[in-house]
């Protein structure tokens, strides 16, 4: 039993039984209506203008996490874009989105404890939009709340950053977007899957797969950014966020048997390079989240037999991520979410950083990618018509 208020149109009883039809006031018994005989007196209700509001406090100022996520709602993997999908038939890709949800809600309800986490609007059509990772990347070092959403080089996930534009700018941030070419190169940037923060401005770029070359040279020039050049070269680590991951502003978890000397030697000079194998690296080692006291990764070694090969390698990884854990004081938390494998998709897909705790602030002098000269103004000091 429950109650509706303001609702007017529908038939109802009072406490003696006595039925009303919709629309007719109801009768006290004694031949007077109730709203004839308590009439309320007529107010007149001025608009005020609202009282001017402060600009409040911009997310880079946040001393905890916050996160973007999106409600698999239009999940599908009938169109493949990865070669994870390609060896797959599409009977195999056919996703069961009850378990789909199921395993999206205990990953969201876990990260919840320890981040603020935002829900990107659902939009029917597209069927990879809830692997936010891809949709913009937030710029730390920036002086105001800045994001680069997406030019999606993968057709299928081409307009979801029409979605991602308004919702940012709903929030206040200065958003921008790469233009179609640069220095006569098209361009392509898909997000902070290919564009990882270490400190300061200094960023790893991937490009040669997914996010062009030309993206990148575009991001550093415009946003004034160290990125060191990371080349994609295996086709089933197609994101930077399957080799690289960011442990501290000082330490990193690479793949080193993908990455070239030039990215070995350009991170070396920054960073302590955690090496892990290339088996690790296909098993989602690097694809993990970081929390202020955890590191959350998925496996389905729940689901694997033991004494099987699949099940060696994801013991074996786990193993591996405790000691790295242990030794920067995190606990590690494992997810399932094998129903988005068929997307070929793993665990840091689920997430895009609006705020990462224990972002450095200090700059870099040498540039891989040289931003703008040092003397120009800052870059939110420039082109003040163009913000938002």
């Amino acid at each position: 039993m429950f109650s509706l208020f303001g609702c007017n149109d529908m038939d109802g009883a009072d406490a003696g039984g006595r039925t009303r039809k919709r629309g007719k006031p109801l009768s006290n018994g004694l031949g007077i209506d109730r709203q004839q005989h308590f009439k309320a007196p007529k107010r007149r209700i001025r608009a005020q203008p609202a009282a001017s509001l402060p600009l409040g406090v911009p997310f880079r100022e946040l001393n905890f996490p916050v996160l973007l996520m999106n409600l698999p709602l239009s999940l599908s993997a009938r169109i493949p874009n990865n070669p994870y999908m390609d060896d797959l038939s599409l009977s195999e890709r056919e996703i069961r989105l009850d378990k789909a949800l199921l395993q999206f809600r205990a990953l969201y309800e876990h990260i919840a404890q320890s981040a603020i986490v935002y829900l990107l609007p659902s939009t029917p059509g597209f069927q990879d939009q809830t692997y936010v990772s891809n949709l913009g990347v937030v710029l730390p070092h920036c002086r105001e709340d800045t994001v680069i959403v997406s030019r999606f080089r993968s057709r299928p996930r081409v307009g979801e950053e029409k979605t991602g534009a308004k919702f940012f700018d709903l929030m206040n941030f200065r958003v921008e977007q790469p233009p179609e070419t640069f220095a006569g190169e098209p361009v392509y940037l898909e997000g902070e899957a290919d564009l990882k923060h270490i400190r300061g401005n200094l960023y790893v770029g991937a490009h040669a797969m997914r996010t062009s070359r030309s993206g990148l040279s575009w991001a550093a020039e415009r946003f004034d950014m160290t990125i060191i050049l990371f080349r994609i070269v295996d086709p089933y680590l197609y994101h930077l966020d399957c080799c690289l991951f960011r442990m501290t502003e000082d330490a990193v978890l690479l793949c080193t048997s993908v990455a070239d000397r030039t990215s070995l030697r350009a991170l070396e000079r920054h960073c302590e390079i955690i090496d892990v194998s290339l088996g690790h690296a296909r098993a989602g080692i690097t694809n993990g989240l970081l929390l202020p006291d955890e590191i959350l990764c998925d496996s389905p070694i729940a689901t694997l037999g033991k004494g099987s090969e699949a099940y060696d390698v994801e013991k074996s990884k786990i193993n591996r991520l405790e000691e790295i854990g242990a030794r920067f004081g995190r606990a590690l938390r494992l997810f399932c979410v094998s129903e988005f494998y068929k997307s070929g998709a793993l665990l840091s897909c689920l997430i895009m950083h609006i705020r990462q705790v224990a972002d450095g602030s200090c700059g870099m002098d040498e540039a891989i990618i040289p931003g703008p000269a040092m003397e120009q103004p800052p870059i939110s000091d420039r082109n003040a018509k163009s913000r938002r």
